[in-house]
């Protein structure tokens, strides 16, 4: 292969590791939630909450980072959520919901690599119950009340510094692909230009 041919097939090589930077950014994803989205389920003051994601979560200590928040659609009213806490790819949480009507859960946790992730959706309580009187025994054996509970926390929201960050440094290695492409392409020219000229003294 001539020097024209090697400079081309790097090129392409740098261009293959172009699609490199959608998978090293990936981020936990939901894949089952218990309510599902859009779904109905019955009144219960013990309602338990799964959210299953695509890789294990991080775990800290009280669960710092992870909170899960449902709000009545109705009355604008928070739901009472408690024990909030994560098991391997699971954020767990109980609520009470005793009231029917349309709900709004939002969550918030962290990746197993750092990153921030949070979102929300929608589903429905059917039926009725009355209100719990107190909440002792409320989180299941061996799980301790998170100070990250709806009831002491705003609505999660997204680390948009992480996102901003994240999409920085896509930008700049976009950059200096595109940088290294072009002094190949320019090198390219330059070497034919060279055989050219060499071939022309030659004849």
């Amino acid at each position: 292969m001539n020097k024209f041919g090697r400079i081309f097939a790097a090129a392409a090589i740098v261009i293959g590791f172009t699609s490199l930077p959608s998978a090293s950014f990936a981020h936990a994803e939901v894949v089952s939630a218990t309510p599902a989205p859009e779904s109905t389920v019955d009144a219960d003051n013990f309602f338990m909450i799964d959210l299953e994601f695509s890789e294990d979560l991080l775990q800290t200590a009280e669960e710092t980072g992870s909170a899960v928040k449902l709000v009545n659609d109705s009355t604008g009213q928070e739901v009472h959520v408690d024990c909030v806490y994560v098991e391997g790819a699971h954020l767990v949480a109980q609520a009470a919901l005793y009231e029917s009507g349309p709900v709004t859960l939002t969550w918030r946790t962290v990746a197993d690599d750092g990153h921030p992730i949070s979102d929300s959706y929608k589903f429905n309580v059917t039926g009725s119950q009355d209100a719990p009187k107190d909440y002792v025994g409320y989180c299941p054996s061996g799980r301790a009340y998170s100070d990250n509970s709806a009831d002491q926390n705003t609505a999660p929201t997204t680390d948009t510094t992480s996102s901003s960050n994240s999409g920085n440094g896509l930008i700049g290695l976009g950059v200096g692909v595109v940088i290294i492409i072009g002094f190949s392409v320019f090198g390219g020219i330059k070497a034919k230009r060279r055989m050219d000229e060499e071939a022309n003294r030659n004849d």
